[in-house]
C-alpha cells in the first residue's frame, strides 16, 4: 500500500505540473505591462480635443501671415515704381517720360509707364507689371484709385501724403501702408492689428 500511494501521488504531481505548464503556455501573464481599452480611449479623446483647439489658432496665424505677405508685396511694388522713375525712359516721339503710376482695385494693382507733353495730364497706358492679391480674403481698402510717381525730384508723387489699408475680411485684421509726399513708402506696423 505504501508503494501504491507513492505512485499515485507521483502521477498526480506529474499531471498537475503538465496542466500548470499548459495553462502558462496558453494564457499570457497579466502583470500590468499593457494598456486597458479605457486608457486608450482617454488618450485618443485628449489628443482629439488638443487638435480641435489648435485649428483656429493655426488658421488665424496663417491668415495674418498672408496679410503680412500681401502688405510687403504692395509696399515693394510702390517702392519699385518710385525707384524706376529715376532712370530715363523712352516714350513715343513728341512725348516725354512723366513717371510711373500704380492703379488699384480691391484684388490687384498695376504699374504703368506714363508719357505725355508738359502741361497736360499724362497718358499711362504702357503696363509694366501687374500684381494679383493671391489670398481671396485680403483686399485693398481706403486707397485712392492711383499713386503717381514723378521722374523729377527723386520719385516724388503728386498729391499729399496718402495711405492705404490691406484688410483680411474674414479675420478683421489690417495693415496700413503710408506714402509720404516725398515718395517714401513704409508700413505703419509690419504686424496685423484689429480693424
Amino acid at each position: 500500500m505504501g508503494r501504491l500511494t507513492v505512485a499515485v501521488i507521483a502521477m498526480r504531481l506529474v499531471r498537475l505540473s503538465v496542466n500548470t505548464l499548459s495553462i502558462h503556455m496558453v494564457k499570457p501573464a497579466l502583470n500590468g505591462n499593457g494598456f486597458t481599452i479605457i486608457e486608450l480611449i482617454i488618450v485618443v479623446v485628449v489628443i482629439s480635443l488638443s487638435v480641435l483647439a489648435a485649428i483656429p489658432v493655426y488658421n488665424n496665424f496663417t491668415g495674418e501671415k498672408k496679410l503680412e505677405y500681401e502688405a510687403l508685396k504692395l509696399s515693394d511694388a510702390l517702392s519699385l515704381a518710385r525707384s524706376m522713375t529715376n532712370a530715363p525712359k523712352s516714350c513715343a516721339s513728341g512725348q516725354e517720360f512723366q513717371g510711373y503710376r500704380l492703379t488699384f482695385t480691391s484684388s490687384n494693382y498695376t504699374i504703368y509707364q506714363c508719357c505725355g507733353t508738359s502741361g497736360q495730364s499724362p497718358t499711362c497706358s504702357n503696363s509694366v507689371k501687374t500684381y494679383k492679391i493671391t489670398s481671396p480674403n485680403v483686399q485693398i481698402t481706403d486707397a485712392a484709385n492711383y499713386v503717381h510717381f514723378l521722374p523729377r525730384a527723386g520719385g516724388t508723387y503728386t498729391g499729399s501724403e496718402k495711405n492705404m489699408t490691406l484688410k483680411d475680411i474674414t479675420e478683421n485684421k489690417c495693415i496700413k501702408i503710408f506714402i509720404r509726399d516725398s515718395g517714401k513708402v513704409f508700413l505703419d506696423t509690419p504686424y496685423p492689428y484689429s480693424c
